[in-house]
């Protein structure tokens, strides 16, 4: 974990969190002045070509130098690569920097890499980033070893189907829940040598290990699946419960209006590269959300769960899911009263016994003091886990099969059931 930076004698009276103003203004000038290096076609050659003759604004240059210590800090170029393909490369230098209200900046170089043929239809692309971290007075951020790699294909509609991930070998956090304390007193305390200040003082810290998000879109003809993976090998919180492991999502998003998503997605680029007022921008925003939405939705979109699941102290709980709309109008999507009465929602959750018992002393734990008796503490807390899968069980609203605690979860028509009978939130209290 990386160490934060001492608290100086001179620092202010509140700890001030992560100060990303000046790197946000800068890449704001940035991609202002990037709109339209690509043109109106859209392809990396043209991009490349116009930016060996570019030169940002003295503003920008000014920003850059305070921020990167070089004007002119970014690598965007293309280089043949042979069979007509060229091997299109952006990056910038790895740095240190001190933000104006004193968070402290780490990062590597970054090296993306984009291997298209020559009508820029086919898409090869990889990127390294070993690390980015921000510390503050008693807090921190930082990834390590992320990667990025992709192979897709550019459809007429300008949709580019195919597969993308992006990993983060470890991501660290630390006393970003911190109450906002005096910095003096702070070291004072740690000067005058007293005891270490209390976990509520120092706020948690924590790893998730392996993060991976991938993506990956398929064209159906008229319509696109969209699916999506998100997992991660650990996630650890200190002080806190033994470690989360194997945390897993898996979702699909099916029958999304191709014409739709390409309309979209030309909106969207017509946001970003325009030449538009920020005004302009957010106002055209909401719109271009809506009309997507209200198309998706009324022509038969359908979100499929495969898995959500985790393991936690050796035990694996899992989620699946369905959620679709009964025949949905336009006018419906505008009124979430409406929209919420058409959903059809159903869910089959399994939950190991063993495995309520733990998150039933988990959410005790915190309520006793640490001289409590242990033994005791965990005989209570399998109690109230024993009596919570008795009355679901003895309600018909849940099973017990393989020592699994099984239910079957229906929302449709505005009314929630399990196992074929009412269910009400109220199961789970007392």
């Amino acid at each position: 974990m990386l160490a934060p930076i001492p608290a100086a004698a001179s620092a202010p009276s509140q700890r001030s969190r992560f100060d990303h103003q000046e790197l946000l203004d800068t890449v704001a000038l940035v991609a202002d002045e990037w709109r339209g290096l690509a043109g109106p076609d859209d392809t990396l050659a043209k991009a490349a070509a116009n930016y060996r003759q570019f030169e940002h604004g003295a503003a920008t240059r000014g920003k850059l130098q305070a921020v990167f210590d070089n004007q002119h800090p970014f690598e965007f170029s293309g280089v043949a690569a042979g069979k007509g393909q060229t091997r299109f490369r952006f990056g910038f230098p790895g740095r240190g920097y001190l933000s104006p209200s004193g968070s402290n900046y780490s990062w590597s170089a970054l090296n993306v890499e984009l291997l298209r043929n020559k009508a820029e239809t086919r898409q090869r692309g990889s990127g390294q980033w070993k690390l980015f971290s921000v510390l503050n007075e008693g807090s921190s951020v930082s990834g390590v070893n992320m990667s990025y790699d992709s192979k897709q294909t550019r459809a007429p509609g300008g949709l580019w189907y195919g597969s993308e991930r992006y990993r983060v070998g470890t991501l660290m956090f630390g006393g970003l829940d911190a109450p906002l304390t005096s910095a003096e007193s702070a070291a004072g305390k740690v000067e005058g040598g007293s005891a270490a200040a209390s976990a509520a003082e120092q706020g948690h810290s924590g790893t998730i290990q392996g993060l991976e998000l991938r993506s990956e879109l398929r064209q159906r003809g008229a319509v696109t699946e969209l699916r999506y993976q998100l997992a991660a090998q650990a996630v650890v919180v200190k002080p806190g419960p033994p470690p989360v492991r194997d945390v897993n999502l898996k979702l699909r998003i099916l029958n999304v209006n191709t014409a739709a998503l390409g309309d979209f997605r030309r909106g969207l680029h017509s946001l970003l590269f325009d030449k538009l007022s920020a005004a302009e921008r957010a106002g055209l925003m909401q719109p271009l959300w809506e009309r997507l939405l209200k198309t998706t939705l009324t022509q038969g979109v359908v979100f499929i769960v495969d898995e959500l699941s985790a393991r936690y102290n050796g035990n694996k709980a899992t989620l699946k899911g369905r959620v679709s709309f009964d025949q949905l109008r336009e006018e419906d999507v505008a009124t979430p009263g409406v929209l919420l009465q058409k959903m059809v929602a159903e869910i089959d959750l399994r939950v190991p016994v063993d495995l309520t018992k733990d998150l039933a002393y988990f959410m005790a734990r915190p309520h006793f003091s640490a001289d409590m008796d242990e033994s005791k503490l965990r005989a209570s807390s399998d109690g109230v886990a024993a009596k919570l899968i008795g009355k679901l069980v003895d309600g018909g609203l849940a099973r017990v099969d393989r020592k699994e605690l099984r239910m079957a979860i229906q929302f449709k028509g505005g009314k929630l059931t399990a196992n074929g009978k009412p269910l009400s939130l109220a199961v789970f209290s007392g």
